[in-house]
């Protein structure tokens, strides 16, 4: 049997231990998040130049304004766009609708802006490496 003064330590002892690791995890978890978020991300001005691109591809009737893309893939799918998503892969760009679907669900579906052309996001994936 342990005296109340060996109990109270040991338990001292167990949560510490439980602190430390909770917050070794918590920081190990940040630090991988961190290095995610700067390999992922793009800096705005990369986001402007897409943008601005985008704009002189539809001034040169390469790609269709995003309206158009917008009515004719709600008439193709019936399904309601909550997001949308602008994305360049080499000299393709992709618009990716987030939707709401028939059984109300989400999910992501993508659309080439110069083709039409709609697919999955897994395809997608595959296809624009």
């Amino acid at each position: 049997m342990l005296s109340r003064r060996a109990l109270a330590g040991c338990l001292l002892a167990v949560a510490g231990a439980l602190l430390g690791a909770g917050s070794a995890r918590a920081q190990g978890r940040r630090q991988r998040q961190g290095r995610q978020g700067r390999q992922g991300r793009r800096s705005p001005q990369m986001r402007r130049a897409d943008r601005q691109a985008l704009r002189e591809a539809v001034r040169r009737g390469e790609v269709r304004p995003l309206r158009e893309l917008m009515a004719e893939f709600e008439a193709r799918t019936g399904f309601e766009i909550i997001d949308i998503r602008l994305r360049r892969h080499g000299g393709d760009f992709l618009y990716g609708f987030k939707v709401i679907t028939e059984g109300g669900l989400i999910d992501t579906l993508v659309m080439n802006a110069a083709t039409g052309e709609i697919m999955t996001l897994r395809d997608a994936r595959t296809r624009y490496r």
